[in-house]
C-alpha cells in the first residue's frame, strides 16, 4: 500500500498531538464557533471536521504482530464475548486512566441493554492494574491473554507500552488512546484516532488552522517542553517540524521533565523557558507531559510572570474549572469537548455515562475510554455474526473499515491509521472557570 506523503509530519506524545494529514472542505455541524481571534480563525480555514487518507501517501511497512490466533475462538461462545481492561489506576503521578475503564463500561452496558451485538453480551472479565510499571503491565496482559483468555482489551491505557509484546505474542487485539508505540506499527493495536507517534512517513500539519489563529499578533515563537521519554522525544521532534512548516519558530525543544516522578524543581527548566527567545520569553509554551508535570509547570512559569499562551492536551477535566492556575490556558483535544452536547455522538455520550457511570468525571480519560468501546462495538458489528479473532482482525486491517462518529475526531481510517495520527483537532480555552472552544474541529489541508 503506498500514499504519497508530501511534507514532514506531526506526532503526539503523552496524550497531545500536532496531526497531520488532507481533509476535505466539509464544515463541521458539531463543532460550534471559533472562539478567541474568530476573523482570524474563519481565515485559517478552520472548521472542517474530516479529512480523505486517499490524498495522504505513506509507504506502508509491513506491520508487526500476527493476525492468525492459535485459538481463534477465544473468548467467545454464542451468548457473549470476554474482554478485560488494562490500564494505570494506581501510580507513582497523577497520570492515571482508571476513568477510562469506567467510560469503556458505560458503552458496553448500553450494547447489552440493546440485546447485545449480533446476540453477544461484551463481558468484561477483569480490570488490570499496572501501576506505571513495565514488569505489571507484562504480567497483567499474560493474565489477560493466557489465564482469562479474552477475546479483546478495552480500553489498553498506560504510558507503559510493554504490554504491547504480549498481546502480540498471543494475538489479542486492543483498543484505546494511541499515546504510545503501542499502538503504532503493529495489526492488533487500534488507538481509535491513530498512531499518535509515528515514525515513517511525512504528511501535513493541522499547526496552521488550529494554532495560527490563536497566535496572530505575535512573533509566533514556541517552546515546547515535555516528558523525558521516547514518545515525548519524538513527539517534541515531530512537532517542531511540523509547526516551523507552518511558519512558527521553534525556540526551544525540551524533553527533560522527569516521568517517574513529580518535579521537585521547576526552576531549572523555567528559566530555560524565560529565555528562550533570545533572552525573552517565547510567545506560547506547549506542554507535552502528564497532567502531573503539566500542572506543576503551568503554576511555575506563571508564577515567574510569563504572560504568554500556555498550551496542553491534558487540562481538561471539570474538577479543573475551579483550579486559579490553569485560569487562562488553553487544551489541544482531539475530539469534540463535552460542553459540544448539542453534537449527536457528545449527547449520546453524556447519556450514556450518567446513565452507567454517574460516578465517573466527564474528562479526557473518560471520554477515551468510551471512544475506544465504541470503536469496539462497531467493529463486532461489522464483523457480523460469525465470530472469530481472524475475522474481526480481518475486517479492521482489510482496507475497508473507517472508524468516524461524524464530526467528532474527524475519523480513523485502517489500516492506514496504525502508521499514522487522525489529523484533526480542537482548542478549548479555560476561561472563568469554564471551557470554551477557542478554535473548533478542524482538519488540515
Amino acid at each position: 500500500m503506498s500514499r504519497r506523503l508530501p511534507t514532514r509530519g506531526a506526532a503526539l506524545a503523552l496524550a497531545l498531538l500536532l496531526l497531520g494529514g488532507a481533509c476535505t472542505t466539509e464544515s463541521n455541524d458539531g463543532a460550534g464557533g471559533a472562539g478567541g481571534d474568530g476573523e482570524a480563525a474563519a481565515d485559517s480555514g478552520v472548521g472542517r471536521s474530516t479529512w480523505d487518507p486517499d490524498e495522504v501517501d505513506v509507504e506502508m511497512p509491513e506491520l508487526e504482530c500476527e493476525q492468525t490466533a492459535e485459538d481463534p475462538t477465544r473468548g467467545v461462545t454464542d451468548t457473549e464475548v470476554r474482554v478485560g481492561a488494562l490500564a494505570t489506576i494506581t501510580g507513582p503521578t497523577t497520570s492515571l486512566w482508571g476513568d477510562a475503564v469506567a467510560g469503556a463500561k458505560a458503552r458496553f452496558q448500553r450494547a447489552n441493554e440493546e440485546g447485545g451485538v449480533h446476540g453477544r453480551t461484551i463481558r468484561m472479565v477483569a480490570e488490570e492494574d499496572d501501576g506505571l510499571e513495565s514488569s505489571r503491565s507484562i504480567d497483567a496482559a499474560r493474565r489477560l491473554a493466557q489465564n482469562e483468555e479474552v477475546f479483546a482489551v478495552v480500553p489498553a491505557m498506560s504510558q507503559v507500552p510493554s504490554y504491547a509484546d504480549v498481546f502480540c505474542e498471543e494475538v489479542v487485539p486492543y483498543f484505546g488512546w494511541g499515546f504510545t508505540p503501542a499502538y503504532c506499527n503493529n495489526n492488533l493495536g487500534f488507538g481509535f484516532n491513530g498512531c499518535q507517534v509515528p515514525t515513517i512517513g511525512e504528511y501535513p500539519s493541522s499547526a496552521k488552522v488550529t494554532f495560527q489563529p490563536l497566535l496572530e499578533g505575535t512573533d509566533k515563537t514556541v517552546a515546547l517542553v515535555g516528558n523525558e521519554t521516547e514518545s515525548a522525544r519524538r513527539g517534541i521532534e515531530n512537532i517542531a517540524g511540523a509547526m516551523e512548516e507552518a511558519g512558527f519558530d521553534i525556540v526551544a525543544e525540551m524533553p527533560v521533565l522527569p516521568a517517574d516522578q513529580p518535579i521537585t524543581d521547576a526552576t531549572p527548566y523555567v528559566q530555560e523557558i524565560m529565555t528562550a527567545n533570545d533572552g525573552e520569553p517565547p510567545a506560547a509554551v506547549w506542554y507535552i507531559a502528564d497532567f502531573s508535570n503539566t500542572n506543576t509547570m503551568t503554576q511555575a512559569v506563571a508564577g515567574a510572570g510569563y504572560q504568554g499562551l500556555q498550551f496542553n492536551s491534558v487540562g481538561y477535566d471539570p474538577r479543573l474549572k475551579e483550579a486559579d492556575m490553569f485560569e487562562g490556558t488553553y487544551v489541544y483535544l482531539q475530539w469534540l469537548p463535552f460542553e459540544e452536547s448539542d453534537h449527536p455522538f457528545v449527547a449520546q455520550m453524556i447519556e450514556d455515562l450518567e446513565e452507567y457511570a454517574p460516578d465517573a468525571p466527564h474528562s479526557l480519560p473518560t471520554a477515551a475510554g468510551y471512544l475506544a468501546a465504541d470503536m469496539f462495538v462497531e467493529a463486532l458489528e461489522a464483523t457480523g455474526p460469525d465470530l472469530t479473532v481472524d475475522s474481526f482482525l480481518e475486517t479492521l486491517n482489510g482496507g475497508d473499515f473507517t472508524y468516524d462518529p461524524e464530526g467528532m475526531f474527524g475519523g480513523s481510517h485502517w489500516p492506514i491509521n496504525h502508521v499514522i495520527a487522525t489529523p484533526c483537532g480542537t482548542v478549548v480555552k479555560l476561561e472563568d472557570h469554564e471551557y470554551s472552544m477557542a478554535v473548533p474541529l478542524s482538519c488540515a489541508d
